[in-house]
């Protein structure tokens, strides 16, 4: 059908659409938008699914109609969608989203061991999070800018290396909390919903954040408790590789003098009465269920690497194997 164009609002090249009383975004802002499902629309633009319809008209072909109830309060509301078209030109690929179909309690995008940037941590995050999930950030360091700017694009919570002192926790904690909490910028981006949502976010972020520290030296551990005990960190996870490095060891999990830091480790957070947390690399349930039995309760599970890589290799053991009985 041909669409009647009422109005442009120039600064934010959407089209106001009689027939749908809703807005034509041009094709030029969502690319090969007909390839793609209304679901990745939405959370390209980071709206209700309900509120995306694909449909066709004379302007540029193929268009997206946004119903508008909900996005016309006041002139504010509209800068949402000033990053529309960002959002739009990576998030379609994204597939993390998919993991949330399953009972995945909550993702880390991981910045310290990836070339992730901050822009495709944000893209992931907004995925995650308007799947109902928790994006944590895993960030490079412990650097107050940085977590700063996962922040504010939209994370529940960080995940910080390297922590080996109290002062290191505290230094954490202050970077995710504003003042007089914390020491954290007050900037408006994603997560404020570019302005309007700014005090809602701000009355509850300090309390709500999830802050886990990563225990991975030797001296971290002897300063376990000291670190735990900060207020504002929710939980640590021990770094079984970066510890047995530390002991001259690298990558030998099972030493005696591994495994004995780790449950040292485990003793102190058990007594804090936080949670103990523990990367279970490979992705093999048994090995989770094996930490849960001693007491852990803060567990990461595989990579996507490595379930893509061992799903990928099983199947291509199994083909070789049909083409040998040939």
């Amino acid at each position: 059908m041909e669409l009647e164009i009422t109005q442009k609002i120039e600064w934010m090249n959407v089209y106001t659409v009689s027939e749908s009383d809703g807005f034509w975004v041009p094709e030029d802002i969502l690319g090969e938008v007909r390839t793609y499902s209304e679901d990745r629309v939405a959370l390209a633009l980071g709206i209700p699914r309900d509120q995306v319809t694909l449909v066709q008209g004379g302007l540029s072909g193929y268009g997206v109609r946004l119903a508008k109830q909900d996005y016309q309060r006041d002139e504010n509301d509209w800068q949402f969608y000033d990053t529309a078209r960002e959002a739009a030109q990576g998030a379609f690929e994204l597939q993390t989203a998919d993991l949330f179909e399953e009972p995945v309690d909550w993702l880390v995008v991981d910045l310290e061991h990836s070339t992730t940037g901050l822009k495709e941590a944000e893209d992931l995050i907004r995925t995650v999070d308007l799947k109902g999930g928790v994006p944590l950030v895993r960030v490079a360091s412990n650097d107050p800018v940085q977590i700063k700017h996962v922040m504010d694009a939209g994370a529940h919570g960080v995940v910080v290396p390297m922590v080996g002192t109290a002062e290191d926790a505290k230094r954490a904690v202050d970077a995710v909390r504003y003042p007089p909490a914390g020491k954290r910028g007050v900037g408006l981006a994603r997560a404020h919903r570019y302005g309007p949502g700014f005090e809602e976010y701000a009355a509850r972020i300090n309390d709500e954040a999830v802050v886990i520290v990563q225990i991975e030296h030797v001296d971290a551990v002897r300063n376990a408790e000291a670190i735990l005990a900060v207020d504002g960190v929710d939980g640590s996870m021990i770094g079984p590789y970066d510890l047995s490095a530390s002991l001259g060891m690298p990558g030998n999990l099972d030493a005696p003098e591994v495994v004995a830091e780790v449950d040292r480790y485990l003793a102190a957070s058990l007594a804090a009465g936080k949670p103990a947390g523990y990367h279970v690399v490979h992705p093999d349930h048994r090995l989770v269920a094996e930490r849960i039995a001693q007491g852990y309760t803060f567990l990461a599970f595989g990579t996507d690497f490595l379930f893509l890589g061992n799903a990928c290799r099983e199947q291509m053991e199994m083909l070789t194997d049909a083409r040998a009985d040939r």
